[in-house]
C-alpha cells in the first residue's frame, strides 16, 4: 500500500532540551528526548545530522518545487528491503532520491543498486549500501553553478560558488560513492589529505563518472574542470559548517564561508583578506577556511592565527583547546535579596482573596472535612496555591492539617515564622486529582 504523501516537507522538531519544574518544588518533568541540544548546550550528533540536512536544503533549490514521482518498495532499486521516494523538480530534470530499509528497525547492512533517470537516460548505480537506519540521498541534474552532477551517490552536505565551484560530499566510511559531472569527458584529477581509491568509473562523450570507497577523514579532490570536492566521513562531516555572510535567510551559494574542524562555528565573515570566524572548542584541533582565493589569514575569536594556504586555496591554522585553560571567575559579592512570598507576613492584606467556604464540590472526591478546600472548585487549577488561615483564639495547642493530592504531587510546608497574632498560614501545592494521597502534618504555634 502507498505510504501517504502531501508535500516534501521536512519539519526538525524539539531543537532544545529543557527541563520544566511543573509548579512544584520536588517534582519535575525533562523533556532532554535525545533532542539536537542538550540543556548543558552540548552539541549531540542529532544536531550534526540536522546541520548536514539543512545544508543540503539550504542550497539545493531544485528541491524546492518538487512533486512525488514515485515512491514504494523496490522503486527505482534491485531489492525489496529498500524504500525509496523519488522527488522531481517541476521545471528541469532534477530529481532528488531518498532510499531507506523498508523496515525502519532493521540494524541488517543492506545492500543494493539503484537505476535513476537522467537528462542522459537511465544510470545504474551499483555498490550501494545502508545500514541499518540509515537513509541516503542519490541526486541527478545537479546544478552547481556552470558545472552540473549527472548524479550523486555520494550525500551532497553542501555546496559553495566561491573563485570556484565547491562541492561537500559525505558518506560512511568504508561505504562507497559515486557521482558523475555532465558534459565532461577525460576529467584529470589530484588528491589531498585522506588517501582515497578515487578513480574514473566510467566516460563518454555526455559524462564523467568517479567512484570511491570513503575512507577515513576527509580527501580533496581537484578536478581539471576546476571543480574541488571534499569528500568526508561521517565524524568529519559533523565538524564541516557553512555560516553565511548574509543577513538574508535565503541563503545562497555565493554567501557562505567553508569552516572545517572545530566542535561549532557560529558565524564567519571575512574583510580584506582575513577571515574570522567565531565559535567553540573543546580540544585543540586544525581549522580549515575556504573562502575564496582573496582570503589569506585566519582570526579564531578575535585572535589571529599563524595562517597557511593550501595548494588547493584552503587556509588551514590550528586552534588551541581547553586543557591549559586559565578562567578566572569574578568575585561573587553584594548579593540583593528580596522576599518572594509576602504571603506569609502576618501584615499581609489578604482582603481581597476568596473566601474557602463551599459545602459542596463538583469533584468526584468526597473532601474529608467541611468547608471545601478544593482549589478548582473557586477556579483556581494549576500551579502553586497558598492559603491562609486563621485562629479565632490563642488557646489552641496544635494544629493538624491533612491534604489530599493527585499523582506527583508536590509539599506542604506550613509558615515557620508565624507570630502570636492569631495567624498562621501554609502552602500547599496541589497537583492532580487522579489518584488520592494523603499526608498529616503535626505542627505547633510559636507561641
Amino acid at each position: 500500500m502507498p505510504r501517504p504523501y502531501v508535500i516534501p516537507v521536512h519539519e526538525l522538531r524539539l531543537k532544545h532540551t529543557l527541563t520544566s519544574y511543573s509548579h512544584t518544588q520536588v517534582v519535575y518533568t525533562s523533556y532532554d528526548y535525545d533532542a539536537p541540544l542538550r540543556e548543558t548546550r552540548e552539541v549531540r550528533d542529532k544536531f550534526k545530522q540536522y546541520k548536514l540536512l539543512a545544508l543540503f536544503t539550504r542550497v539545493s533549490k531544485g528541491l524546492h518545487n518538487t512533486f512525488m514521482e514515485n515512491n514504494g518498495t523496490a522503486n527505482a532499486v534491485d531489492n525489496s528491503a529498500i524504500w525509496t521516494w523519488q522527488l522531481k523538480n517541476r521545471d528541469t530534470e532534477s530529481r532528488f532520491y531518498l532510499a531507506e530499509n523498508n523496515n525502519t528497525r532493521t540494524r541488517a547492512v543492506t545492500d543494493f543498486s539503484m537505476t535513476v533517470k537522467t537528462s542522459e537516460g537511465d544510470v545504474k548505480i551499483s555498490s550501494l549500501q545502508l545500514a541499518g537506519r540509515q537513509s541516503r540521498w542519490v541526486i541527478t541534474d545537479y546544478s552547481v553553478g556552470n558545472e552540473t552532477l549527472l548524479y550523486s551517490s555520494a550525500e551532497i552536505a553542501t555546496y559553495g560558488l566561491f573563485n570556484r565551484p565547491v562541492i561537500v560530499f559525505y558518506t560512511r566510511e568504508g561505504q562507497a560513492g559515486e557521482f558523475a559531472f555532465k558534459s565532461q569527458s577525460n576529467l584529470t584529477f589530484k588528491t589531498y589529505g585522506a588517501k582515497s581509491d578515487i578513480a574514473s568509473a566510467s566516460s563518454n562523450s555526455t559524462y564523467s563518472s568517479f567512484s570511491y570507497t570513503q575512507s577515513k577523514g576527509a580527501t580533496v579532490v581537484e578536478f581539471s574542470n576546476g571543480v574541488l570536492a571534499y569528500l568526508l566521513d561521517i565524524p568529519t562531516a559533523y565538524t564541516f559548517f557553512a555560516p553565511a555572510t548574509t543577513n538574508d535567510p535565503n541563503v545562497t551559494p555565493e554567501h557562505q564561508i567553508f569552516v572545517q574542524g572545530p566542535y561549532l562555528v557560529r558565524s564567519a565573515s571575512i574583510s580584506g583578506g582575513a577571515v574570522s570566524v567565531i565559535g567553540d572548542n573543546a580540544n585543540a584541533t586544525t581549522i580549515e577556511v575556504y573562502a575564496g582565493s582573496g582570503a589569506d589569514t585566519i582570526s579564531w575569536n578575535g585572535k589571529e592565527l599563524a595562517t597557511t594556504k593550501t595548494p588547493y586555496g584552503s587556509l588551514t591554522a590550528a586552534i588551541d583547546g581547553t586543557k591549559d585553560r586559565d578562567i578566572t571567575l569574578p568575585e561573587l559579592s553584594n548579593f540583593k535579596a528580596a522576599e518572594s512570598s509576602p504571603e506569609i507576613q502576618p501584615s499581609y492584606d489578604d482582603s481581597n482573596w476568596v473566601v474557602a467556604d463551599k459545602n459542596t464540590t463538583l469533584s468526584p472526591v468526597k473532601p474529608l472535612t467541611l468547608p471545601v478546600l478544593f482549589s478548582s472548585d473557586y477556579k483556581y487549577y494549576t500551579g502553586a496555591k497558598i492559603y491562609r488561615g486563621y485562629f479565632s483564639g490563642k488557646s489552641a495547642t496544635s494544629l493538624n492539617i491533612t491534604v489530599q493530592g493527585g499523582v506527583a504531587a508536590g509539599k506542604i510546608t506550613p509558615c515557620t515564622d508565624c507570630t502570636r497574632d492569631t495567624q498562621t498560614d501554609f502552602v500547599h501545592e496541589y497537583i492532580r486529582m487522579e489518584r488520592m494521597a494523603e499526608w498529616e502534618v503535626d505542627w505547633l504555634p510559636s507561641w
